[in-house]
């Protein structure tokens, strides 16, 4: 009897390495699949599945295909489900519960997405200043008063420092 439960006991050990290995493989390759769509060209990601992933292909394209023929009856709906937005409730013989409660939060989720967009606006627009301000070269305002009797009106070393004649160091 022992020797069936070590058979046993083994087969259990070599399934789970198996299924594990199976999990592990499974998930490399989404990650591949997710870094090459969202680090590589569009262009570039489109050629690849159609290459590699005809499946994928196929099934993108049913998805345009079927989107562009119900695309005019989508609109209308959509348009009729803005108007009544308001009145309407989750017992609508329109669609059904589960489409209004995706359409209300499709609704708050635009609104979101156009406030965030408007104070992204309004925050650009004030950044602004703070750049001028913080990178832009100072506008100082210049001295107006000159010293009394002096060529130059500025001095680096201060105010009581001037230039002399150095005609008198060269006759020593």
């Amino acid at each position: 009897m022992s020797e069936s439960t070590d058979a046993d006991i083994n087969e259990y050990e070599r399934e789970s390495e198996s299924a594990f290995e199976k999990l592990r493989e499974d998930r490399q390759r989404e990650v591949d699949r997710l870094s090459l769509e969202l680090l590589s060209n569009t262009k570039h990601y489109k050629k690849y599945i159609a290459k590699n992933h005809p499946e994928e292909r196929l099934k993108r394209a049913d998805n345009t295909r079927r989107f562009l023929k119900y695309k005019s009856k989508i609109a209308a709906l959509f348009i009729e489900l803005l108007d009544e937005y308001e009145e309407v409730d989750e017992t609508d013989n329109c669609v059904g519960p589960e489409l209004h409660s995706i359409f209300r939060e499709f609704v708050q989720k635009t609104i979101q997405h156009l406030e965030w967009t408007e104070y992204s606006n309004t925050s650009e627009k004030s950044n602004d200043f703070d750049d001028d301000m913080m990178f832009a070269t100072p506008q100082f305002k210049q001295r107006t008063r000159t010293p009394k009797n002096s060529e130059y009106p500025y001095s680096y070393w201060g105010a009581t420092i001037r230039k002399q004649d150095n005609t008198a160091i060269d006759d020593v």
